[in-house]
């Protein structure tokens, strides 16, 4: 079937039941865009219109690179006992731009206090 716009509710029917199986799997929008064969904004755009309830469920898993939090607890030592971001980057092994990254995902409020609230949870 060509690319566009289809009216026939048996083609969204099979799209809608692709993503509902790839949500119920843990996957995320990118895997419908690779299995609808399309982009991943046309999948955001038109899953937010035919199936609001599908799309939420994608948004909602979880990123298959997150760490665990014996992962990010060993990061966030490294982190507070580096002198600097290029030598934490360089002893965790990754680029100083992931450090900020990693930073901003998951210690928004500094290192100590990511720290200290993953140890507790612990």
């Amino acid at each position: 079937m060509r690319p566009g716009r289809h009216a026939c509710p048996e083609f969204w029917a099979d799209r809608i039941a692709t993503a509902a199986r790839i949500a119920e799997e843990g996957g995320r929008l990118q895997q419908v865009a690779e299995a609808w064969g399309t982009s991943l904004a046309l999948v955001s755009v038109r899953l937010r219109q035919v199936a609001p309830e599908v799309h939420t469920r994608l948004k909602e898993n979880p990123w298959p690179g997150s760490h665990s939090p014996d992962e990010v607890r060993r990061r966030l030592q490294i982190i507070l006992n580096s002198k600097s971001k290029t030598e934490a980057a360089r002893e965790i092994g990754i680029t100083r731009s992931g450090v900020c990254r990693f930073m901003n995902d998951y210690a928004p409020f500094g290192a100590l206090d990511a720290l200290k609230d993953y140890e507790d949870a612990a």
